[in-house]
């Protein structure tokens, strides 16, 4: 039994300053977004920024934590409603949870394809009406509408719209990665 205390080279978890750094959209090789904007989501804080494309985010790490930022660029529905798709937001990488988008600028909809169970997030410029889940297959059709949480962001913080939560329906898929398409309207 050792007294770590004891130790000349033992140094405590809260001898440690916090870490920060500045990430931008830019940092991910290759995203792009038709409008300019993108959403940042921090899997740790479940806090949500928008920024162009090269505009910088503080990220602050206690010592010994960590976090996922997700990254997605901002869609526009029509001329006056904005739409980023994040994943599910419960899975530390659920933005791989997303297969398609499908947008409907028209109607100002749109589908998502996703897999996995578990919460699917959303960056909406405005409150959705509604949210429809689908489920296809050989022997069973399905549609289901969906209660969702709406978090509205602070105006003051430049943002505007905001969270729209949705917790997926649980299925057992036919087949292994099978889609749950998600029409939010």
């Amino acid at each position: 039994k050792h007294d770590l205390d004891m130790h000349p080279n033992y140094r405590s978890v809260s001898d440690f300053a916090p870490v920060t750094a500045r990430v931008k959209p830019s940092d991910v090789e290759g995203l792009e977004s038709p409008v300019g904007r993108f959403a940042v989501f921090s899997h740790a804080t479940q806090d949500l920024h928008l920024a162009s494309r090269d505009e910088e985010i503080p990220v602050k790490l206690q010592p010994n934590a960590s976090d996922a930022l997700i990254v997605a660029p901002v869609l526009a529905l029509g001329d006056e409603v904005l739409f980023a798709p994040l994943g599910c937001t419960s899975m530390l990488n659920g933005g791989g949870a997303i297969r398609y988008i499908d947008t409907n600028p028209e109607q100002g909809d749109v589908d998502v394809g996703v897999v996995g169970v578990g919460r699917l997030s959303v960056y909406a410029s405005a409150k959705p009406v509604g949210v429809l889940a689908r489920k296809e297959g050989e022997d069973v059709q399905m549609q289901t509408s969906l209660e969702f949480q709406w978090k509205e962001h602070d105006p003051a913080l430049g943002l505007g719209g905001g969270l729209v939560s949705i917790e997926l329906p649980k299925y057992q898929p036919s087949n292994k990665g099978d889609k749950i398409p998600v029409h939010v309207l």
